[in-house]
């Protein structure tokens, strides 16, 4: 009888951090371009876990982002350059509001909205937490506000506005997605073809490798009984190898467990696994 080797893979939920100041370096920051251009500049930085950036190749921009974008009574309360962006783990998204210092916070209100609920996470409340002298240093920028950390579940957003008190018109908005998603194999590579998966590695930029490339179908993969290599290439810009888990299944059976990719790489790479299938059966 026949026996199958079936491969999953799954993004891991990276750890939640729950920290009041963030480790600056451990974030990518998202913000209006002005903040950078001028000093007095009022904006929302926006600092997620910077291993998401490696998916937006995948899921840049939430749906729930378009549909705000035509909802006219959405557009017409904010003056300000819309933010959004989105993540892909379970950690908190931490907003910080630049141009507003201990000075001048009392001028300012903000709020938390989770969409498309439009449950009120925080209503218009005070800024009272601002940044310390430790992350003023990691950042480069002078105090900031810091309205705090927050995060929602899969298939949610939360928008974070600003405004003057006594107003109207919201000054700065930075909206956030979860997003579901799961790494798609792009390419298969196989023992006969593995030196040029190799010297594609090598050599990103040359056209040469990609020319010698025998294209293997990524589903119904037939396999000759001596090859001892399967490359899985993932659609996704991979920077630690802690970002992917995989499991190794044989009729259904664990082979190989969960557990993190070998590699710091954008594929998955599996070697004498005939060897590990032969010894479950």
């Amino acid at each position: 009888m026949s026996t199958k080797c079936l491969f999953l893979f799954v993004l891991l939920s990276l750890p939640i951090f729950v920290k009041a100041q963030i480790n600056w370096g451990d974030y990518s920051q998202s913000f209006p371009s002005e903040v950078q251009q001028k000093k007095d500049a009022l904006g929302i930085i926006l600092a997620i876990r910077k291993e998401n950036n490696s998916y937006w190749s995948v899921r840049e921009k939430s749906d729930y982002y378009f549909k705000l974008l035509a909802d006219s009574s959405f557009i017409k309360v904010r003056s300000k350059e819309l933010i959004a962006r989105t993540t892909f783990d379970t950690s908190s998204a931490h907003f910080f509001l630049h141009a507003v210092n201990k000075l001048n916070a009392h001028l300012y209100e903000f709020r938390i909205l989770e969409y498309p609920s439009n449950k009120i996470v925080e209503p218009w409340q005070s800024i009272t937490k601002f940044t310390d002298s430790t992350l003023i240093k990691q950042s480069g920028f002078p105090e900031m506000a810091y309205l705090g950390g927050y995060k929602a579940g899969f298939g949610k957003m939360l928008i974070a506005d600003v405004r003057k008190k006594n107003q109207t018109t919201i000054l700065a908005t930075s909206m956030i997605s979860w997003e579901s998603i799961y790494p798609a194999v792009s390419s298969v590579h196989t023992s006969k073809d593995l030196g040029v998966f190799l010297q594609k590695l090598q050599f990103p930029w040359s056209n040469t490798a990609e020319g010698q490339t025998m294209f293997q179908p990524i589903n119904n993969l037939k396999l000759s009984p001596d090859n001892n290599n399967l490359v899985f290439v993932l659609n996704a810009e991979i920077t630690s190898k802690y970002q992917i888990q995989y499991q190794l299944l044989l009729d259904n059976q664990i082979v190989t467990d969960w557990h993190d990719n070998e590699y710091n790489n954008s594929f998955i790479w599996l070697k004498d696994f005939l060897q590990d299938c032969t010894v479950s059966k």
